[in-house]
């Protein structure tokens, strides 16, 4: 009698894991993702302060800065500009699925 009373608050238990744990995952996904966006963004602003200052202290401070913002500039355009060939598609593919849906 006693170890059947063991096994179902065992069972309990871990039904009650279980669901908390179904139940905390869309938080803990999202946290992640939160998490890694803010980490992206960090490396990216580290990288550019390393990238202006390789180039301030190569060519000097104006002729850094210029080189830096032009070709900034230069390859954010081109990955828009490329980058809109996949992407528009892909919306567009998007949109068509939740409209199915």
């Amino acid at each position: 009698m006693e170890v059947i009373f063991f096994l179902i608050v065992l069972v309990i238990v871990i039904a009650l894991i279980c669901a908390a744990i179904a139940f905390a995952l869309p938080f803990i996904l999202m946290a992640l993702i939160m998490v890694l966006f803010v980490a992206f963004l960090y490396g990216i602003g580290k990288s550019l302060i390393g990238y202006y200052s390789a180039l301030i202290t190569t060519y000097g401070k104006n002729v850094g800065i210029t080189i830096g913002v032009t070709l900034t500039f230069f390859w954010l355009f081109c990955c828009l500009f490329v980058g809109k060939k996949f992407i528009v598609p892909l919306l567009a593919s998007i949109g068509v699925l939740q409209g199915i849906i």
